[in-house]
């Protein structure tokens, strides 16, 4: 009769063992999952910023390329600027420069960067012929 409860205490602590293994295998999994997804949301987040970043460089960059031809307008020996702009409380630069002009054709390069203060950030270069209209 002895027999039979050592038998039974074992087996008890077998099935205990078990399922404690079987416990940690699962929090392994769920943590697993969980470090994933979180990953997943990361970058995700990151890749919105990028977008935010590119689509308000190339609006800084039309914009530059409409000061430029205003300047242009105005005053025909106009040869270019660094141009800083702020937005939401942070600061994008655009880069103006009159290559050549031909008469009332000019050749403007812009180059666009948001933000300013950090070293992986948003770049737009654009290269355009503007036409200058006499007032």
């Amino acid at each position: 009769m002895q027999k039979t409860n050592t038998t039974s205490v074992s087996l008890q602590r077998r099935r205990k063992g078990a399922a404690m293994i079987m416990a940690i295998i699962a929090l392994i999994i769920c943590t697993s999952i969980s470090l994933s997804m979180f990953k997943t949301t990361m970058l995700r987040q990151q890749h919105f910023v990028n977008r935010q970043w590119k689509l308000q460089t190339e609006l800084i960059a039309d914009s530059a390329l409409e000061r430029a031809y205003h300047q242009l307008t105005n005053d025909p020996k106009y040869t270019g600027e660094t141009w800083t702009v702020s937005v939401n409380e942070e600061r994008g630069s655009a880069m103006i420069q009159v290559i050549d002009s031909q008469q009332d054709r000019y050749q403007v390069k812009v180059v666009a960067r948001f933000p300013s203060d950090v070293v992986t950030r948003a770049q737009v270069t654009i290269e355009t012929e503007i036409e200058r209209k006499n007032q």
